[in-house]
């Protein structure tokens, strides 16, 4: 089986990994939303009835997959498979050591892109489906410079804490052919903490379904959820708008 997958691997490099990314990411995402959910205080009334399953928010997964397929995946395949090799095509522990700092040095830039790329999936879609506001450059500037400033120091050092030591044995220990299959299996558990954190509220910020999600919540409701929220009191400001949120 494994032989099969390096040949695979071989004559369709970029069919496997976005086929690879499609499976981490939902897989990801799914186990993202399963601890979230299996995490919440009960309620302080039990209701009458027993509670529904829960059903995972599949336009989050779809958020996810977008970004593994169109985000993660390509960066990832130009920085290793096109950068990393052809400045230290020979194996040394010099060159070794030179992958895993490329790998470190860029994963502020990574992340960064993954929440601006998140804010502006999300706002397109709520407005394409959803009949949100149509964002803008300006908005959606604001939206990921407030989710950039408020997670990307947490999620870097996380970055640098979880795949430095994988990294090493990867670029270290495994050879060419076995390297995305090795990396695979981690980046399913990275993949739940990205759908975590991206999803996320920030701490410094009271959103308007604080009272209708419990204030010991760490994640935000699921789209329909938010959406089907009614406005303030005064009218919906436009920092409240679905294009505004993720």
């Amino acid at each position: 089986m494994f032989s099969g997958y390096v040949r695979l691997l071989k004559s369709n490099p970029i069919s496997v990994n976005l086929g690879s990314a499609f499976v981490i990411a939902t897989t990801g995402d799914l186990i993202a939303q399963q601890v979230e959910h299996d995490s919440l205080p009960p309620p302080p009334h039990p209701p009458a009835s027993p509670p529904a399953p829960h059903s995972p928010d599949l336009h989050r997964t779809l958020e996810m997959v977008s970004w593994s397929i169109f985000g993660l995946t390509p960066i990832n395949m130009l920085q290793q498979g096109f950068v990393a090799e052809r400045l230290w095509p020979v194996w040394s522990p010099a060159s070794v050591a030179a992958k895993v700092l490329l790998c470190v040095v860029v994963a502020p830039v990574n992340n960064s892109v993954f929440f601006g790329f998140k804010e502006g999936y999300t706002a397109l879609r709520d407005h394409l489906l959803f009949e949100a506001p149509a964002p803008t450059l300006s908005s959606w500037s604001a939206s990921a410079s407030r989710e950039i400033e408020g997670k990307l120091w947490d999620t870097v050092l996380m970055s640098w804490q979880g795949w430095t030591g994988v990294n090493f044995v990867n670029f270290y220990f495994v050879p060419n052919h076995g390297r995305h299959l090795f990396t695979s299996f981690f980046a399913v558990g990275w993949m739940s903490y990205l759908s975590y954190k991206g999803h996320a509220k920030l701490r410094d910020q009271v959103p308007p379904y604080a009272t209708f999600w419990g204030a010991s919540c760490t994640t935000r409701p699921s789209t329909s959820e938010r959406l089907a929220l009614p406005s303030r009191a005064n009218g919906s400001s436009h920092e409240d708008s679905p294009a505004e949120l993720s």
